[in-house]
């Protein structure tokens, strides 16, 4: 055996390993347009702050053809955007007052946050952001790069950004994905809220919190509603950076309710509508209409997913798509009644709740202008 060596072998296996994770952050460290990121000292809510950030493995693989997108989540935030951080852990100045100081270098000065740059795509400072936009549109993409940039640069190596500032995180916490599990008998959607329950009880303030799409494995309602709930929970009582992906669009009414906690992104693109054909001797109809992925997070919210249009890419038959399309259509129409009717029954009462209804019904028929602006 190794004897009295083993101890010996053991320290230098480690050294060794230890060796090999240095040089591989610095070799990753020199690739091009890889900066060194920020860390702010202090206590405070988790701060997030990337300027043209990209995804450190898709950028890599897309030979630097991957678009860039800011980030800025602030966590720790009540309800009227006021900070809850100490004294010593100001927010980054906006070039009006003293700038935020870091950790010393060892050289004895303190480097110093410059002024945030006006041409920032991302102007606002929520702690949450609500993204929505078509399928395959890169909205997974852009909140999978948020969590690897946050990795990358607690763990002290360099990030694919033009800057990144960061207040270490305690946790990161994603409910992404859907699966079941036959074994213990859960369905898919009770597999979506155990996760999410866990990331309830376990984020703090200092936490960043990624959910895709949940609600996706129940009913339209129950979905948009326990969605709904939920962002609002992490928003006013947990108070984490959180980054919300949904394809309802009524999750982003938050927004109006909270406008110094939740933002509306989603995720551009280019449309060009469909056109009259008949393919393969069928009727002629209306085809989707042919959309362009710009992969840009910008502020609002998207009018429709584009699920016809991502059916077409996947080749589903031409019938199918003109008969999906119609359905969209006459769901549409049928959903535009319902809300003139509710308006006109709303007009006409007298209830102190009708103010409050016919705002609500307004921002659905707003949603459903941009809808029909997509066919």
């Amino acid at each position: 055996g190794l004897g009295g060596v083993e101890g010996l072998f053991r320290a230098a296996l480690a050294a060794l390993a230890e060796l090999d994770c240095l040089a591989a952050l610095a070799q990753v460290s020199a690739t091009p347009g890889w900066v060194r990121p920020r860390i702010l000292a202090g206590e405070g809510g988790a701060y997030v702050d990337v300027r043209a950030g990209k995804h450190p493995v898709l950028d890599l693989i897309m030979d630097g053809n991957y678009v860039p997108n800011d980030l800025l989540l602030v966590g720790g935030q009540d309800a009227e955007g006021a900070s809850s951080l100490g004294a010593a852990s100001q927010l980054p100045s906006d070039g009006a007052g003293t700038s935020s100081q870091l950790p010393s270098d060892g050289a004895g000065t303190t480097d110093q946050l410059p002024a945030s740059a006006p041409s920032r795509s991302l102007p606002t400072a929520p702690s949450s952001l609500v993204i929505t936009g078509p399928n395959m549109g890169g909205k997974s993409s852009f909140v999978r790069q948020a969590a690897l940039l946050a990795i990358l640069a607690q763990m002290g190596c360099w990030v694919p950004a033009e800057a990144m500032t960061l207040r270490p995180l305690d946790a990161i916490l994603t409910r992404m994905g859907a699966s079941d599990s036959l074994a213990l008998g859960r369905s898919t959607f009770m597999e979506e809220l155990g996760e999410t329950a866990a990331i309830l009880q376990t984020a703090t303030p200092r936490s960043l919190a990624i959910l895709d799409e949940l609600g996706r494995g129940t009913s339209t309602r129950d979905g948009l509603a326990i969605a709904s709930a939920t962002l609002h929970y992490l928003a006013t009582r947990v108070k984490c950076a959180c980054l919300f992906v949904t394809h309802h669009p009524e999750v982003a009414a938050l927004a109006r309710e909270l406008p110094a906690l939740v933002a509306p992104y989603y995720m551009s693109y280019a449309e060009q509508a469909g056109k009259e054909a008949g393919p393969r001797g069928e009727p002629a109809g209306a085809s989707p209409p042919s959309i362009a992925f710009l992969y840009k997070a910008v502020p609002g919210v998207a009018p429709a997913s584009y699920g016809v249009h991502v059916a077409s890419m996947a080749r589903m038959p031409d019938s199918i798509l003109r008969r999906a399309s119609a359905v969209v259509s006459a769901c549409r129409g049928a959903a535009e009644r319902r809300i003139l009717g509710s308006a006109l029954h709303w007009a006409r009462s007298d209830s102190p709740d009708a103010l409050q209804a016919l705002r609500g019904l307004q921002a659905q028929a707003r949603h459903m202008v941009g809808d029909r602006a997509t066919d």
